[in-house]
């Protein structure tokens, strides 16, 4: 939200946002950086469902004078059993409602056929009442028709990238990008942006970087990515990150010790790790569309990539342009990423090919316009005027 909401701003469309207060000393209203108004809920960690109820309950409370106005579109992507009276009641009064997917949930998995019928039909129930289903990709597009959503509710906005920021580096100016973020000069150079959680595969990684050390043994990898994330809040779920960081920070000692890791848990200048790297790996399991994939890419890196569950192959285009498939497991890492560290034309040749493919695909400002016109539509049908 605030990296669009200048650009929204500059269409017409201003944003206010009800979120949670996952930490106690954040404050509860403030204004961010891009300048939206932020109105944050205390509550407590291990009762989301009365919290996803409190964020509604104030939404409309404060803006009770406004939502005698029709017109008001409200995008969420809390689709719940409790929340949907409130998006019923906002709909009474003439509010639109949009639902904003950034992930898809695997109803396959372990299932037996009675049991995934059963999660379809509830995520017919959870989802069927929007006005609106706003997704990043067509894998979640056909995620979503999979359980009886209407086609013609259902857009596909591809995820924007500011392509002024993300751009790949000048020949004649990496050796000194790469002196100046402690990267070697000559040796390969491979990055990972991801929080620090099973789900995003960094285990993996690191069990597969001793085998890329073998044969470039000067090369060097960096993490980008904290271990906490506040917006994971129960309390099994904390339990499992905990003992899952402490794995993490075992295997990732020896390499600091080494030379051969830097872990940053903050970075405000993500661009300039892509823009230095050879390659960029995600190994994940889940995703909707990773943001970090696509600034890679927009930055020339290209990047190596496991089959996880929404992989929107069709907007990152062909397979061996600027991003590549393996296996789930250290040593298929290892192999495919020795396959490009190993030859430097291919690795140029996909560097070019990403680099084309993003700045023709992920410009932020074809996704801005998608998403005012969007919003534009459905505050204009409300309001009766189209």
């Amino acid at each position: 939200m605030d990296r669009y909401a200048p650009g929204l701003a500059s269409r017409g469309v201003g944003m206010r946002a009800w979120v949670r207060q996952t930490q106690p000393d954040w404050p509860l209203r403030e204004q961010s950086p891009g300048g939206v108004d932020i109105r944050r809920q205390p509550g407590q960690a291990d009762r989301s469902m009365i919290w996803d109820c409190r964020l509604f309950e104030a939404l409309i409370a404060e803006e009770s004078p406004h939502l005698q106005r029709r017109g008001r579109v409200v995008q969420t992507n809390l689709a719940f059993a409790h929340t949907l009276p409130h998006l019923r009641r906002l709909r009474r009064l003439g509010h639109p409602t949009l639902w904003l997917g950034s992930m898809l949930e695997d109803i396959s998995a372990g299932m037996s056929p009675w049991r995934r019928l059963r999660e379809r039909l509830r995520l017919r129930w959870t989802l069927g009442g929007f006005d609106a289903h706003v997704v990043g990709s067509t894998a979640m597009r056909q995620w979503l028709r999979s359980f009886w959503i209407a086609p013609s509710s259902i857009q596909v906005i591809g995820h924007g990238v500011d392509l002024k920021r993300f751009h790949p580096c000048e020949p004649d100016q990496l050796a000194g990008l790469r002196r100046r973020l402690a990267m070697p000069l000559e040796a390969p150079c491979v990055l990972m942006v991801g929080s620090m959680i099973a789900r995003k595969g960094v285990d993996l990684l690191l069990e597969a970087w001793p085998l890329v050390l073998q044969a470039h043994p000067g090369a060097q990898l960096v993490l980008i990515g904290e271990f906490e994330r506040p917006s994971i809040v129960d309390r099994a779920e904390r339990g499992g990150m905990d003992a899952f960081a402490q794995r993490i920070k075992r295997l990732m000692q020896p390499l600091i010790e080494a030379g051969a890791l830097q872990h940053l848990e903050h970075c405000d200048q993500p661009q300039e790790w892509m823009a230095a790297a050879d390659v960029m790996v995600l190994p994940s399991q889940r995703e909707g569309v990773p943001n970090v994939v696509l600034e890679a890419m927009a930055c020339g890196t290209p990047c190596v990539l496991t089959p996880f569950i929404g992989l929107p192959r069709e907007e990152l285009g062909p397979e061996g342009g600027g991003w590549l498939l393996t296996a789930a497991d250290s040593q298929s890492l290892a192999l495919r990423l020795l396959w490009l560290l190993d030859e430097p034309a291919r690795l140029k040749a996909m560097s070019g090919l990403a680099a084309q493919w993003a700045h023709a695909h992920f410009d932020l400002q074809h996704t801005l316009d998608a998403q005012a016109a969007l919003f534009g539509r459905l505050a204009a049908e409300a309001q009766g005027l189209c």
